[in-house]
């Protein structure tokens, strides 16, 4: 709860789980390791990762102890940064982070579709745009164009209506008075 600049916080432990603690850590791209480090070494308790990935993860631990901060673990063959701490000042319970193997892959995948969407809307925004530039002004100046050809061949009896001016009632207004002069 926030009142003014100050900030509450309640932290209100439900049993979750291991399918649903697995699809968060899938959704998050990384994972969470809740560990037990008696004097034998850590054992995992519970964790976001899948089983083969927690053994390979479970035997990677009993060869070294755990410090607080950056560690390097070894996940199926692959030596990764995970940070350690222990759990609310407990001298026994530990949370071990894994983030991402690839955080860039994982960034990405999450942004994907937000991206498609928003590239979709530009390319939609772009050919309202676009017709609309064509319609109310590229249209009119091509006619008025055509119409200074023939005027250029002698035909000084082309008139432009004013309602087909839209955004180039200046124009349109110009080049009927010029025909209007050159007829005399």
């Amino acid at each position: 709860a926030a009142v003014g600049t100050s900030d509450g916080y309640l932290l209100v432990g439900v049993p979750v789980q291991r399918g649903l603690a697995q699809a968060i850590g899938q959704g998050a791209g990384a994972g969470v390791v809740l560990l037990r480090t008696p004097p034998t070494g850590p054992a995992i308790i519970a964790s976001t990762l899948t089983p083969a990935v927690e053994q390979s993860l479970a035997a990677s631990l009993k060869s070294r102890p755990l410090t607080d901060g950056a560690v390097s673990v070894d996940v199926d063959g692959e030596s990764r940064q995970a940070i350690s701490h222990p759990l609310m000042g407990s001298k026994t319970g530990r949370i071990l982070f894994l983030p991402a193997a690839e955080p860039l892959t994982a960034l990405v995948a999450a942004a994907r579709l937000p991206w498609l969407l928003g590239s979709a809307l530009l390319v939609v925004v772009l050919g309202v745009c676009g017709w609309w530039l064509w319609r109310r002004v590229l249209q009119p100046v091509d006619a008025i164009a055509q119409r200074l050809d023939r005027a250029g061949g002698g035909d000084f009896h082309l008139q432009f209506p004013e309602s087909d001016a839209g955004a180039m009632t200046s124009l349109v207004t110009s080049f009927n008075r010029l025909m209007q002069t050159l007829r005399g």
